[in-house]
């Protein structure tokens, strides 16, 4: 009996681990490129041409389904709630199944965060990220709780389409990371600007000033410190009318 075949019949959307395993083989000899953004100190890295078979992963990725992000919380009171702050559509992935991409991850690490404890598997949340052209949002920028993210990027043909850094306006002071944020009445201004312009949709212009943008080239790794505030660069007249921006995010939890 065809395993597969059968339980696709019965309505799965499944695939051999093998396949996977296949899709995730490295191309030999990848490097790492080292850069510290002058201006504000974030260190990245980027490895390219990562993967032997991308289009192969790519398809077993879409094998898993994609949700609303604006639409996965409950109650309107929750930050995360606030609509159109996660745009476009995601897919969950689990760590476990992306375990070449998270060792590797994992010998990049120490460049970037001193683990606490023993790294477990459920310290990684992976998801991907859909965007595409004439999508309701309104980003801003911001930071994410994870302090080492890393992106490999998905999608052939985009340009100017990565991850846009950025400074925030505080109190007449210009930050470029939450964690340098220490005076407790700039922290409260950060917090009642950012709900304001999320909740509100205004203009970043005045607040967030674009100093940098790294880039997503494809079949590309860029690892980065996601304490530094950035956003999705996301510009309708860059993008093709039949293409997504598709990524696949790890974020470390601890």
């Amino acid at each position: 009996m065809d395993e597969l075949a059968f339980v696709r019949a019965n309505g799965f959307r499944a695939f051999y681990s093998k396949d996977l395993s296949h899709a995730l083989e490295f191309n030999p000899k990848v490097e790492a490129e080292w850069h510290v953004i002058p201006e504000s100190g974030m260190l990245t890295c980027t490895l390219r041409n990562v993967l032997k078979h991308p289009h192969d992963f790519i398809e077993i990725l879409k094998l898993h389904p994609a949700f609303n992000g604006s639409d996965q919380y409950g109650t309107p009171d929750n930050f995360w709630v606030i609509p159109g702050y996660i745009p476009g559509f995601r897919q969950r992935i689990h760590a476990r199944e992306i375990l070449p991409l998270i060792s590797l991850y994992v010998k990049l690490l120490p460049n970037f965060y001193k683990p606490t404890g023993e790294l477990k598997i459920g310290d990684w949340f992976c998801s991907t990220n859909i965007f595409y052209k004439g999508m309701k949002h309104n980003l801003i920028p911001h930071f994410d709780e994870a302090p080492f993210v890393a992106t490999l990027w998905l999608t052939e043909g985009l340009k100017n389409a990565g991850t846009g850094l950025y400074t925030m306006k505080v109190n007449d002071t210009a930050y470029y990371n939450i964690d340098h944020i220490t005076n407790p009445k700039d922290r409260e201004e950060y917090d009642r600007v950012t709900t304001l312009y999320q909740t509100n949709n205004l203009s970043i212009d005045g607040v967030f000033q674009l100093y940098d943008k790294v880039g997503c080239e494809f079949n590309s790794i860029v690892a980065y410190q996601g304490r530094y505030f950035h956003q999705a660069h996301v510009k309708d007249e860059d993008w093709p009318e039949d293409k997504v921006r598709y990524s696949l995010l790890s974020f470390l939890k601890q």
